[in-house]
């Protein structure tokens, strides 16, 4: 994906000085498969690259384990920058409710003591496949 294709010139002001800024092309490509282990437990590798002129890339290296299509549960590892840990249950179809953790593994570390966060997911239905994942195997 690409969000905003075209490069913007955008100007603003900080009180009566004028400040200029340049908004860059986002460029995202991710994939990942799920993997069936058994009939209640599927395993879900994937990995996401962030592209912006002028600014280093970002890859996410991330695996999840899903518990009955209900429970997930995994770790994400963006590499030279963060690992998180992340659980979510399912508590309405269609609906999850989660928690993630985040720490950073650069120097930022010494002033920054990892982040919480909260997720909610909703899990659009898709008339391809019955299953409401994000991925499917074959």
């Amino acid at each position: 994906s690409a969000p905003g294709l075209l490069k913007n010139d955008r100007f603003e002001k900080e009180g009566v000085v004028p400040v200029s800024a340049t908004d860059e092309i986002h460029f995202f490509a991710g994939g990942g498969y799920e993997f069936d282990l058994s009939e209640n437990f599927a395993l879900r590798p994937s990995v996401l690259g962030k592209f912006v002129s002028g600014a280093p890339s970002s890859i996410d290296l991330s695996l999840a384990g899903m518990y009955k299509q209900r429970i997930e549960f995994g770790a994400n590892y963006r590499l030279d920058e963060s690992i998180t840990g992340f659980f979510m249950v399912e508590f309405l179809e269609r609906l999850r409710f989660g928690y993630a953790y985040e720490q950073t593994t650069t120097n930022v570390n010494d002033f920054n003591q990892g982040s919480h966060e909260i997720i909610l997911k909703f899990v659009l239905p898709h008339k391809k496949w019955s299953n409401p994942n994000r991925f499917k195997s074959l």
